[in-house]
């Protein structure tokens, strides 16, 4: 993506279509080189935690604390109060577990030991919640509108968005996926809007069929898109995705809704440019039941 126009599509958005909390932040002090978006709903802090302190390697030999992750906890209006005590508590946990540096509104940013910057998004205290048909399409928009502020501000080095959930296990060279693709498409055409990594599912035990049924009828319909030439023949799951933020800001972001917010965002910037599937790294996703 160039400079010009499409930068004034990020001031645009950015002052008109961001979520509120975009701006709070203009006064962190440290640079990152990549920023990292993770929606939390009725989430352990155990997943979380070893989300967060996943090791990472960067072939330009990048120290571990140039990774900034944006959590938004989060909880729908009208749902489960089981699940809504378990999530405030993931809240506090993570909370407590920072080296906390700033303080505004909802937002708080801090560092973990490791030297990780974390920056955590209360949409899950009362007054605070979702409204229940925004759901997941508004934490990642929130989320994400962050990181493209930061990224236009120069906090964030990298220009892409990535964003993954807490039931993912991610490579070391995780990071690079993005990298590599800017490099090999500058050498013959125009860097890809968006990226969406390979993955593979891990089933817990006694769901090792379910899983793979499910695994592989979400890859044969990607591959009979492919056959039929289609332009959207790629596979539209959250969890694997990363946005060029000028992109993501020509789109106007994620779209605010409880479900399919991935394949929406999607369908959007392959209407401005290319969706790439990359080959590697893979992330593995636990396959497991679930209740939503």
């Amino acid at each position: 993506m160039g400079s010009g126009k499409p930068r004034q599509a990020v001031k645009k958005y950015l002052a008109g279509y961001s979520e509120s909390e975009a701006s709070r932040l203009n006064n962190i002090q440290t640079q990152y080189s990549h920023t990292l978006v993770i929606p939390l709903y009725d989430e352990s802090f155990e997943a979380v935690n070893r989300l967060l302190n996943t090791h990472f390697s960067f072939t330009n030999s990048e120290s571990r604390s140039t990774v900034l992750f944006i959590l938004v906890v989060n909880c729908p209006e009208d749902g489960s109060s089981e699940a809504e005590a378990r999530t405030v508590y993931l809240l506090r946990t993570l909370e407590a577990s920072l080296q906390s540096l700033i303080e505004i509104d909802n937002l708080t940013y801090g560092e973990l030991e490791s030297g990780r910057g974390v920056i955590i998004v209360d949409r899950c205290s009362e007054e605070r919640q979702i409204p229940t048909k925004q759901g997941v399409g508004l934490a990642r928009k929130i989320g994400a509108d962050l990181a493209c502020y930061l990224i236009a501000t120069g906090t964030i080095k990298n220009r892409w968005i990535h964003s993954t959930d807490a039931d993912v296990t991610l490579p070391a060279n995780y990071f690079d996926g993005a990298l590599d693709a800017e490099y090999t498409e500058s050498q013959s055409s125009e860097v890809p809007v968006a990226l969406v990594y390979p993955f593979k599912h891990l089933p817990e035990s006694g769901y090792e069929i379910a899983s793979e049924l499910y695994d592989w009828s979400l890859r044969y319909y990607v591959e009979c898109l492919k056959w039929a030439g289609s332009g959207y023949a790629y596979h539209t799951i959250g969890s694997l995705i990363a946005v060029d933020f000028e992109a993501y800001a020509k789109v106007r972001g994620f779209p605010k809704r409880s479900g399919g917010e991935d394949f929406y965002l999607l369908n959007k910037l392959a209407k401005v440019g290319q969706i790439k599937s990359l080959n590697t790294p893979v992330i593995k996703v636990a396959a497991r039941p679930s209740q939503r």
